[in-house]
């Protein structure tokens, strides 16, 4: 690891290898992190990370690759994984306005694997966050499992306060069955609701 320039304005690179690491419950046969971070008049750089063979308790990664790249006005990162509990592939581009401290972007080609199914959504998401108000808006969309859909009809604001409409989709109820493993409901469940939420009143 190198660490340049000056203290208001510093530039780092890092070029790590580990390789048969163990420590306790801990085991990792391979890691590779290279990076460079550069923030001049504005905060730019690369970083691309490589892990094989990551044990640790129930947690198995047999495969991660990070990369991500770009400035504040035009960044992207990308997430490829597999292994066990739960494996996520995602991209997100961004960029970030530093006048107005608005962050907008959009998460696209999501999917979450697990032991229960895949989850995935119907549409890319965009998402702003105002770090003034510390609110973010995120569109419409759905998560699709092969027993349930869970959609977000209309865009939503998330901060101090907030309020959440959704909608689940044939919900089967075979699903229950399988996480409580017995044989107790069949059917199909419909509903419609919302999550609100202030500073001053309870959860609604």
């Amino acid at each position: 690891v190198k660490l340049n320039g000056s203290i208001a304005r510093p530039s780092i690179h890092a070029d790590l290898t580990a390789s048969r690491f163990a420590l306790q419950h801990m085991r990792l046969n391979q890691a590779l992190i290279k990076g460079e971070i550069n923030s001049a008049e504005q905060i730019s750089g690369q970083l691309e990370v490589n892990l094989n063979g990551f044990n640790y308790d129930d947690i198995k990664v047999n495969q991660l690759k990070l990369t991500a790249n770009g400035d504040e006005q035009k960044h992207s990162l990308q997430l490829q994984s597999d292994g066990t509990p739960v494996a996520t592939n995602l991209n997100f581009t961004g960029n970030f306005n530093r006048t107005l401290q608005q962050w907008k972007g959009t998460l696209s080609q999501i999917m979450i694997k697990s032991e229960f199914g895949n989850l995935q959504t119907n549409k890319n998401v965009a998402v702003t966050y105002n770090n003034k108000t510390t609110e973010a808006t995120i569109s419409a969309h759905c998560w699709i499992h092969s027993h349930a859909d869970l959609c977000f009809p209309q865009s939503f604001n998330v901060g101090a306060n907030g309020e959440v409409p959704f909608d689940i989709k044939r919900f089967n109820l075979a699903f229950i069955n399988k996480l409580l493993e017995q044989e107790l409901l069949s059917g199909q469940l419909n509903s419609q609701g919302k999550v609100a939420w202030f500073t001053d009143k309870p959860l609604q």
